[in-house]
């Protein structure tokens, strides 16, 4: 019991010594806010580890019985069973460390990436978007109506539209989910798109023609792109359905153009920096897609803009404005600014960030911690043996070779588990060398102690 009580008091002292240091850090950076999460973290941590002292010291006091008093006084006792739980523990936890450390690694890049990019946000103007409520039923007629005349409404007063649904793709013939962007002639008043003269192509907001806008490595391919967008923008369907003729033209860019996407999408599919390059852009109007009501097929696209957050202004009173007199209201989830929601995402990942090295430093002492109990156990198990080795002696290598070459075996299934569940090869080489170097120094240390222990014993001290 007076074992448990004195690691359980070197444990607090350690453990809440580093929480008060962590805390201090904290509040002299501003992130008071995550107070809470951290000390979450930390009172867990310190039961599971709580847990862990109190399962040794009960193992050690059911270990000295009537059948063990007399082994253990002459040194020949050994706690098998506390040993191999010891090493249970301690791959597990630094296993969990490792996977922790993986997370926290992957968390900073991210953060790294977003922070490097928010100046591409910065640098274009802020934008008003809405999203669609999470009950909204898009395929309900009446949400199709209003849908439409909130579009119209927007683009008649100057909203811009851009719409883009091929994250990760490089392929223009896609038409789905492919590198194409939809906007409208707003988009190219406020982006510079040049053709290949390097012009800058400006269109009338009210065309009657959509435009395909085709970099100049596919625009060959020209016929067959307009045929497939066509079909994409139901405009012969339209066709019949208005009797207008709605046709679609072709215009090549220079390739290798990066158009700004201001989608508040971008962050969760990775593009920290909102732009894609060389895509092909479809430049449409309401008179370009046959106009009319919702029974046009052309004007069933509105529907999927709206809820892609594609309709946009700089004007938030037109937003405003475009919701109450096109009786959208009961539709909208909220009101999005695209500039300050990429700089709220970077917020969130710094905040995650945070709680992820919090974690990492906690499991960091309880590796270090179990590590010292994984060689106290040893130890004690064969104090006798490695005594006359050291009386005869032997050096660090000979006192400790059997148990080193334990450590550099459980170093290599700790590796090996690591790299199953991270599939990172070089965390898993940095996990086995830098995993092993810590706990054989360590050992070195507590081995130096024994040392000197069995020196004094021998000069009477």
């Amino acid at each position: 019991m007076g074992k448990f009580l004195e690691d359980e008091k070197i444990f607090s002292f350690a453990f809440f010594g580093g929480i008060i240091l962590i805390m201090i850090y904290m509040y002299l950076e501003n992130y008071r806010y995550s107070y809470h999460i951290m000390l979450f973290a930390c009172v867990l941590a310190y039961l599971i580890v709580g847990v862990i002292i109190g399962i040794n010291a009960i193992i050690r006091a059911k270990m000295h019985n009537y059948y063990t008093i007399i082994p253990a006084i002459k040194g020949d006792a050994h706690s098998n069973m506390a040993f191999f739980i010891n090493l249970s523990i301690k791959i597990m936890i630094e296993v969990v460390l490792c996977v922790i450390l993986a997370s926290m690694l992957k968390t900073w890049n991210r953060e790294q990436k977003m922070t490097a990019q928010l100046s591409e946000w910065t640098s274009h103007q802020t934008y008003y978007t809405v999203t669609i409520g999470t009950g909204t039923d898009t395929e309900n007629h009446d949400v199709d109506k209003k849908s439409i005349k909130f579009a119209n409404y927007m683009l008649d007063h100057g909203g811009m539209l851009i719409d883009f649904q091929g994250w990760g793709s490089k392929d223009v013939f896609d038409t789905v989910e492919g590198n194409h962007l939809l906007v409208n002639a707003k988009y190219l008043d406020n982006n510079k798109v040049l053709n290949l003269s390097g012009n800058r192509i400006h269109l009338s907001s009210n065309t009657k023609t959509t435009y395909l806008l085709i970099p100049e490595r596919y625009y060959s391919k020209r016929k067959k792109l307009i045929k497939l967008y066509r079909t994409f923008l139901s405009l012969d369907e339209a066709e019949k359905t208005t009797g207008k003729s709605l046709s679609l033209k072709a215009i090549a860019i220079k390739n290798n153009q990066s158009h700004f996407l201001y989608s508040i999408n971008s962050f969760d599919y990775g593009n920290y920096s909102g732009s894609v390059k060389d895509s092909l852009l479809v430049v449409v109007s309401h008179k370009s897609l046959g106009g009319g009501g919702w029974n046009n097929p052309a004007n069933m696209n509105w529907t999927s803009y709206v809820s892609d957050s594609a309709l946009m202004t700089n004007d938030l009173s037109l937003l405003h404005r475009a919701i109450n007199k096109t009786g959208f209201t009961p539709y909208v989830g909220g009101i999005l600014n695209t500039k300050s929601y990429a700089a709220k995402q970077i917020a969130s990942t710094q905040k995650k960030l945070l709680v992820t090295v919090i974690v990492a430093i906690i499991s960091i002492f309880l590796a270090l911690f179990e590590d010292i109990a994984f060689n106290t156990v040893y130890i004690s198990n064969n104090r006798k043996k490695l005594a006359i080795k050291r009386l005869m002696g032997a050096n660090y290598l000979k006192q400790f070779g059997e148990f080193i070459l334990i450590i550099l075996g459980v170093g290599v299934v700790e590796a090996t588990l690591v790299y199953l569940i991270t599939q990172k090869l070089s965390l898993s080489l940095g996990v086995f060398i830098i995993g092993n170097l810590l706990e054989l120094s360590l050992l070195m240390l507590q081995g130096m102690h024994l040392n000197k222990k069995i020196s004094e014993t021998i000069k009477g001290e």
